[in-house]
């Protein structure tokens, strides 16, 4: 639990064969999140370590030190949230208040989902939305009150004609849901997908909490190692597409 511990181990990653192999061939982004804030794992608000955000912002050329930032690729506008700094203790009672990513972090993700111009929101987030098995660290079960809130918001978000994808991790898995199902909200549009891609090291304990009606059956592999990436058709492509495509790490294939 010390800084040069962590500088090291921040360092070998990036530098490591097959990861620069990666970067070389695949456009890649980093955020920092639970193994990253310290030693303790998952940590909140209350137990991070404070000195591992501004070591990391020395190594990794991190855009705010705030760790949560926007950018954009012409009418695709991307959020990376921070969703362990901010965020209330897990055993904390589940109240409106009880938060993930901090009100100030809330409102900056609404209030560019509400004014942005863009066709397509990409929403980066290390914790994932849905459910997952036996662990409460998620948006779903950890803090409802907040995922509703931040559903509806993705939901008016559609309804203006917009789209928004969730990207997220720690999952260990592979898997496609889609949020919100109609037993929690009955809000018109399409539901907004959540693409977990955590594959680095599979477990095959950490799919979905079943039964889990977001879940698409057909697009759920746990136990393989792997990536995630989302490709967006250029403006004016006929018939423009968002894909997104789990990578074998074994084969290097789409699965």
């Amino acid at each position: 639990p010390a800084p040069d511990f962590f500088a090291d181990r921040f360092r070998r990653q990036l530098g490591s064969h097959g990861f620069a192999g990666l970067r070389a061939h695949v456009p890649t982004g980093f955020t920092i999140d639970d193994h990253a804030h310290g030693p303790r794992n998952n940590a909140d608000r209350t137990t991070y370590a404070h000195w591992a955000p501004p070591l990391w912002d020395r190594i990794h050329a991190d855009p705010d030190p705030r760790g949560y930032f926007q950018f954009r690729f012409g009418d695709v506008h991307c959020l990376t949230l921070d969703v362990r700094r901010y965020a209330d203790p897990l055993p904390t009672p589940n109240t409106p208040r009880k938060t993930r990513i901090g009100r100030e972090q809330f409102e900056w993700m609404q209030s560019i989902l509400e004014t942005s111009d863009a066709r397509l929101f990409v929403v980066f987030s290390a914790g994932i939305f849905a459910s997952r098995y036996h662990v409460r660290d998620c948006w779903l079960r950890g803090y409802p009150n907040e995922y509703d809130r931040a559903m509806r918001l993705f939901m008016r978000t559609q309804a203006r004609g917009a789209r928004v994808v969730i990207l997220s991790g720690d999952a260990h898995g592979m898997r496609i849901h889609r949020h919100p199902y109609p037993d929690r909200l009955r809000l018109r549009g399409p539901a907004v997908i959540e693409f977990i891609c955590s594959g680095v090291r599979p477990r095959v304990w950490s799919g979905a909490e079943l039964p889990d009606p977001t879940l698409d059956p057909h697009r759920n592999v746990l136990g393989r190692y792997g990536g995630g990436m989302l490709e967006v058709d250029a403006p004016g492509t006929p018939d423009r597409r968002v894909t997104l495509r789990a990578i074998s790490g074994d084969r290097k294939s789409v699965v």
